[in-house]
């Protein structure tokens, strides 16, 4: 799906950030979601 091509409110809400270890170093992530490096537990690719 292409980012931008919803048209209104989804009703989906981020639940954790995953890959954080390669975000850009001026990026701070400010919410209390959880935070996994590379994939959460149970998502293992």
């Amino acid at each position: 799906m292409a980012l931008g091509s919803i048209d209104g409110d989804p009703g989906v809400r981020p639940g954790e950030h995953i890959f954080v270890e390669s975000r850009a170093a001026w990026y701070e992530i400010t919410d209390a979601l959880p935070q996994f490096e590379e994939w959460p537990p149970g998502f293992e690719a």
